[in-house]
C-alpha cells in the first residue's frame, strides 16, 4: 500500500506507543545477501493497523493459529518510519537508533554513509 497522508506529531506518537508495546525493530537479510529494516506490530484488531499503514505503508499478515494481525513495514518504508517515530520511542529506542544507523540514517546528529542501505554481515536490531 502506497501512504496517502501525512502523520501529525500526535500520530507519530500513537505509532511509536505501538511499536513500543507491540512490535520488533530489526535489520534483515535476504537470500541475495541484501539487508533492510524491517518494523513488525503484532494487534488482534487490524483497525489500530490499517491507521498506521495509511502514513507509512506496509504489508499485512496473519496468523492462521493465534489470528493475530501483522504490519511488515519494510526497507525504506520501514527507514521513514522508524525516522518518523524515533523521538517518541522509549522501550524500542536503542534497537531503532542501530538500525537507522546501519542503515546510513541520521539519528541525532550522527550518521553511517551508505547509498543503499547495509549488505552482509549479522542482523542487528531487537525484539526487546
Amino acid at each position: 500500500m502506497i501512504p496517502d497522508r501525512t502523520a501529525s506529531e500526535t500520530d507519530k506518537a500513537y505509532a511509536a506507543g505501538f511499536v513500543d508495546g507491540e512490535g520488533s525493530v530489526n535489520i534483515y537479510q535476504n537470500q541475495n545477501g541484501y539487508r533492510y529494516i524491517r518494523v513488525c506490530i503484532g494487534q488482534m484488531s487490524i483497525e489500530p493497523l490499517m491507521f498506521i499503514q495509511s502514513f507509512w505503508g506496509g504489508v499485512f499478515t496473519q496468523s492462521k493459529s493465534t489470528r493475530l494481525w501483522m504490519l511488515n513495514i519494510n526497507g525504506h518504508k520501514g527507514s521513514s518510519f522508524l525516522r518518523d517515530v524515533f523521538p517518541y520511542l522509549i522501550v524500542k529506542r536503542a534497537a531503532a537508533e542501530r538500525c537507522l544507523l546501519e542503515y546510513g540514517v541520521r539519528v541525532q546528529g550522527q550518521a553511517v554513509p551508505t547509498e543503499e542501505g547495509p549488505r552482509g554481515g549479522e542482523p542487528a536490531g531487537s525484539n526487546t
